[in-house]
């Protein structure tokens, strides 16, 4: 038997979770709620896993379930529903490392 392999995306929120604008378990049951894997939700509860940290989630699926490009619009579409999206942008860095940062940062310079 072939093993499968599987790619594990990391959404990253470490600055709005500190200012207590993002709570990880609302990221968390947003994505269980709205991803869909091959066009179907169903699918998508028995192939993603995914795992709560403090100020990040990891999402566990197999290499091809998920597209990084979609996984960025899914956290787009969460700060919408949030009316976050007009203050934070949504980053790709590294292969699969997603990044949710501020778009005016206010520095405490003076």
């Amino acid at each position: 038997m072939s093993e499968v392999k599987t790619k594990t995306f990391k959404v990253c929120f470490e600055e709005q979770k500190k200012d207590g604008i993002v709570e990880s378990s609302d990221v968390l049951s947003y994505l269980q709620s709205i991803m869909k894997v091959r066009n179907s939700k169903v699918l998508a509860e028995k192939e993603l896993t995914f795992k709560d940290n403090e100020s990040s989630i990891e999402i566990l699926c197999k290499k091809n379930d998920v597209i990084k490009r979609n996984m960025k619009l899914y956290i787009k579409r969460y700060l919408r529903s949030k009316q976050l999206y007009p203050y934070i942008k949504v980053a790709g860095e590294e292969n699969n490392k997603i990044v949710l940062k501020y778009r005016n940062p206010v520095t405490d310079e003076e």
